[in-house]
């Protein structure tokens, strides 16, 4: 039991307390956000995406082994003009 002389300040006590013991205790995020990179394309990324698509569409309609490998080349080409991307402006890319 808190005692004192006036109930406001028993109030007020036992709120600052509440207060300070769960600003202790609760972990506190900072004010900064991560940012939002914007994705680099140019035309010769649009196009290597579609032909990775055409190649894969061509692949599922008809499943033979050269379909595979030319699929297979389009996703590499695909693959290391992401990182040719990562590498050269510094922005991450997911393709």
């Amino acid at each position: 039991m808190v005692k004192g002389e006036n109930l406001n300040e028993v109030v007020n006590l036992v709120t600052k307390t509440i207060i300070s013991a769960a600003d202790a205790s609760i972990p506190k995020s900072g004010l900064s956000f991560p940012k939002n990179r914007k994705p680099w394309c140019n035309k010769y990324c649009t196009d290597t995406n579609c032909d990775q698509r055409r190649a894969w569409n061509v692949f599922q309609r008809l499943p033979t082994s050269a379909n595979q490998i030319v699929f297979q080349r389009t996703k590499a080409s695909h693959a290391g003009l992401g990182r040719k991307v990562n590498v050269n402006t510094g922005i991450c890319v997911q393709y």
